[in-house]
C-alpha cells in the first residue's frame, strides 16, 4: 500500500538521490522502520549509518559481485518488485502516464494522491501478486 505521497517536484531536472537527499525522509523513518532502495541510492548509506536501508550491491568497474551479493540482489528483487507493481498500477491512470500539462504545485500533488488513493483501494479488492522468494540451489 502506498503510505504517503510527498509534494510533487520538477521531473527529470534532479536525481532521485539528490531528491532524497533534500527532501529529509529518511530522517522520519522510526527506530523500527526501514527503506528499500534501487541502486540508484547508492551512497546514501553513509548519510545514514543509524538507518536500516536495504540496497542491492553495485558492481564496479574491475570490481564484479560476489556470488553471494548476486544471490542477496536477486533475494532483495523478489521483494522489490511489490514496488514496481504498485508503480505499474499508478500508471494505469492516464493522468499519471501521461505528460502534465497543469501546473506543478497543488493540483499534480492532489491528483497524485487521488490516484495513490484509489490504487490503494484496488488493492484491497485485488491484491497484488504474491511472489515466493525463489528457493537458493546448492552447488
Amino acid at each position: 500500500m502506498i503510505g504517503a505521497v510527498s509534494k510533487s517536484v520538477p521531473g527529470g531536472a534532479n536525481h532521485d538521490l539528490t531528491l532524497l537527499r533534500t527532501s529529509k525522509l529518511l530522517d522520519n523513518l522510526d527506530p523500527d522502520e526501514a527503506a528499500m532502495m534501487d541502486k540508484g541510492y547508492d551512497g546514501v548509506a553513509k548519510d545514514h549509518p543509524d538507518k536500516r536501508l536495504y540496497l542491492p550491491f553495485k558492481a564496479r568497474r574491475g570490481h564484479p559481485l560476489t556470488e553471494e551479493q548476486t544471490a542477496y540482489n536477486r533475494h532483495l528483487s523478489s521483494y522489490r518488485i511489490v514496488v514496481e507493481h504498485v508503480n505499474a498500477r499508478l500508471n494505469q491512470f492516464g493522468a499519471l502516464s501521461q505528460v502534465w500539462r497543469g501546473g506543478r504545485e497543488a493540483p499534480h500533488t492532489q491528483t497524485v494522491r487521488v490516484v495513490g488513493h484509489l490504487v490503494n483501494c484496488r488493492t484491497q479488492t485485488v491484491p497484488l501478486k504474491c511472489y515466493a522468494p525463489a528457493p537458493v540451489m546448492a552447488a
